[in-house]
Order: structure tokens, then sequence, then C-alpha cells
């Protein structure tokens, strides 16, 4: 059994688009009304029309508020009909009394009114109050139709359309709804102005051409190829860029600039020649410039120009070395932290590998017998007396221990 949105554990059989809808609605189901201005509303409203069935849902929408609307008229008007009759049926019941006490019927209204059949005054309130009830339960109908067209235009816009929705309220009235910010401007890609900004900060900036990478290089012409969209003109041109960066990423700085130069305008190649011009009358600029985009390739040539930080720091110490503790404390301040006791420093644990091959141990005693295997047989020239050899300079020795200090030893016991 598949346990999804379209599994019948959750009810009936759905569609893939019913599943789709319906996850979409209980992820964003946060829903936000914005006030706009009018030119807004004008403009959100014109991106929705004629998209899939917009016009449809807001005929429907429409329509049943000129009904309600009309109904709500209607209501009005037979509300005063009520009151109307009411007050003709209470006149009616005080000339009908006068009547009957022998007093003449007043000429005008109530001479009319008196002239009028009884019961259709007597019957007149309750009629229009029965048409009251029934214009009052229309007026419902058309109001629950109304919110349901409206539910329905609402989800046809932010779910199916994924887009965001215009109304109007009242008047003078007019808001967006949208789910979660319908404020704030979040496109899929930047715009070519906000890029091009970028773009020439990059190619106006001495510091950055002269240490730029290739992922900062691969990166800015990603942003300009998306901001532009295959439609551009100079998409093609963007396009070339980043298949030769793709194609060949050791490609020196100077190579990679020079082929910005065909997506720049005027003023920013005019620019950009200036900023190169600076940058190549400085020599260590020119290395820079003709150095590899790829950190590690850049790394190897920096080495090999005798420019990278350590080395650098190195030949400042070699400099400093022999005036440093002359210096004052306040102009030491001044001087980048060196360090001067690393020749020392490895001096010191030379020796103490020396001390640890005379110690015990494993290690240590197998050292000694490889190295007395190694040189049995040798006939060396010593004051001291090998064991089981000779005597005397040039005499023909035994097997020479390694250890110095153990020779030394045996050379003071034999003498």
């Amino acid at each position: 059994m598949a346990f999804g949105l379209n599994s019948s554990i959750f009810g009936g059989r759905q569609t893939s688009n019913d599943s789709r809808n319906n996850f979409n609605r209980l992820w964003a189901s946060e829903e936000r009304r914005t006030p706009v201005s009018k030119a807004e509303y004008d403009m959100l409203r014109s991106q929705l029309v004629n998209q899939g069935d917009f016009n449809f849902y807001e005929t429907e929408v429409n329509d049943h508020i000129k009904r309600r609307d009309q109904c709500i008229k209607d209501i009005a008007a037979n509300f005063k009909s009520i009151q109307d009759a009411d007050d003709d049926k209470e006149a009616y019941l005080q000339i009908e009394a006068a009547v009957n006490r022998g007093e003449a019927v007043r000429p005008g209204p109530d001479e009319a009114l008196w002239r009028r059949s009884r019961n259709q005054v007597m019957e007149a309130p309750d009629n229009f109050r029965k048409e009251d009830d029934k214009l009052r339960k229309r007026k419902n109908e058309i109001g629950n139709n109304l919110e349901r067209c409206r539910k329905d235009l609402n989800n046809h816009v932010l779910y199916d359309l994924n887009m965001t929705l215009a109304v109007e309220q009242g008047k003078g009235e007019y808001y967006k709804i949208g789910t979660g910010s319908t404020s704030l401007e979040q496109p899929s890609a930047e715009n070519l102005r906000t890029v091009g900004v970028d773009f020439r900060r990059l190619m106006t900036s001495e510091p950055r051409l002269r240490s730029l990478k290739f992922v900062d290089a691969r990166n800015m012409i990603n942003r300009y190829q998306q901001a532009a969209t295959p439609s551009h003109p100079d998409y093609l041109n963007l396009t070339g860029i980043m298949s030769s960066l793709c194609e060949n990423p050791k490609m020196t700085r100077f190579a990679f600039i020079n082929r910005c130069r065909q997506i720049c305008d005027k003023k920013l190649t005019q620019d950009l020649e200036d900023t190169m011009t600076r940058i190549m009358l400085d020599p260590e600029g020119k290395l820079d410039m003709h150095n590899s985009l790829d950190e590690g390739t850049c790394l190897l040539q920096l080495v090999k120009q005798q420019r990278t930080a350590e080395q650098i720091d190195e030949d400042l110490s070699k400099l400093l070395r022999p005036v440093y503790g002359k210096m004052s404390a306040e102009s030491r301040a001044l001087l980048p932290k060196l360090n001067f006791g690393q020749d020392n420093q490895g001096r010191g644990r030379g020796r103490n590998r020396r001390r640890n091959r005379n110690r015990g141990g494993y290690q240590n005693n197998q050292y000694n017998n490889n190295q007395n295997q190694n040189n049995s047989g040798y006939r060396g020239r010593g004051r001291g007396r090998g064991r089981g050899g000779r005597g005397g300079r040039g005499g023909r020795g035994g097997n020479i221990r390694t250890n110095p200090r153990a020779n030394n030893n045996v050379q003071n016991e034999s003498g």
C-alpha cells in the first residue's frame, strides 16, 4: 500500500492535481492582506487578467456582488413599506373609530386611506414582513455563494497560479492578498541593474582584480546569466565567457578580464582600461595579472616568485634578526610578529633525538642491533680497541659500536 496524499486512508480517490493543490493549501495556510494604492491594484490585476480561469472566477464574484447589493436595496425599500403599512393600519383603525363615533372623515390622505379595502390595509404589514423574510433569506444565500466564489478565486490565484490577488473593498480601499509576505519582492533572479553594479565594482577594483579567484569569477558570470535570461542579446557572450571558464579553470586573471571586455559598456570599458593600466605599471601587479585564477596553481606561482606571505616573513626575519634586539619596545611594536628562534628549536630537537637512541627499550636496542650488523667487518681507524680486535691506529677492529660514548668507555677501561 502506498502511503501519500493519494492514499485511500486519507479519504476518497484523488487526482494528482487535487493532491498537489491540497498540499499547497495546507503548506501555505497563512494569507496576508496588505493595503495598496489604486495604481498597484491596477498593476496586479492586469497581471492576472486572462491567466487560467481568473476571468471566470472574477465574473462570478462580481455578479454575486451585484445581486447582493440589489437584494440589500430591495430589503431597505421593503422595510420602508413595512413601516408605511404599519402607519396606514394604525391610521385606518383611528379613522374607523371616528366614523363609528359619527365623525366625518377628513378629506385628503384620510379619505384616500378610508376608501381602501379594510382587509388589504390590515394584511399589508404581514405581507411586507413575509417579503422581508424572503429577501433576507435570498441575501444570505447570495452572500454564501459570494463567499464560496471568493474562496475559489483566492485558491485559484494563490495556489493554482501562485500569484498575488488584488481586490477592491469598498470605495477607494484596495488590498493585495498573498501567502507569506505580500510586500517583499523576491524574484527568481537578480535584476540586471543590481548585477551590473556589482560587476562594475569588481572590474574597477585593483585589489579585487589582483586577487581574483576562479570561484568569484564564475559566480559573477553565473549571476549575470541568470539575470539576463536567454532572450537577452548579450546572453551568448555571457555563455561564451562561462564556457571558457569551465574549460580552462586555470586561465590567468588577465585572460579572464580580457574576455569580460566584450560585455562592458563604453564607460566601463574605459574605466577598466584605466584600472588595468595602473595595475600593469606595478611589477607585482603585473605578476598578479599573469597568475592563475585557480588557487592551487596561483599558490605554486607565488612560491616560485618568492611572494608568499611565509617567504616574505622569512626574508624580513633575516633582515631584522641582527638589529631586532637593539630596537626599542616602541619600534618593535610597529613591526609584525616574527619568530627568530626557529633554527635553535630545530637543533635542540635534533640533540634530543640523538640522546633518545642511548636509552633502553625495544626500539633502541633493535636500532643498535641493526647498526651493529651493518657495521660488522668494518675495519676502522680508531684510537680505542674494538671488541675482539687489535688496538692501535689502523689496526683491524672488530664490530664498532654505534654509540660513541660506549666506545669511549671501552677506551677508558682499556687505557
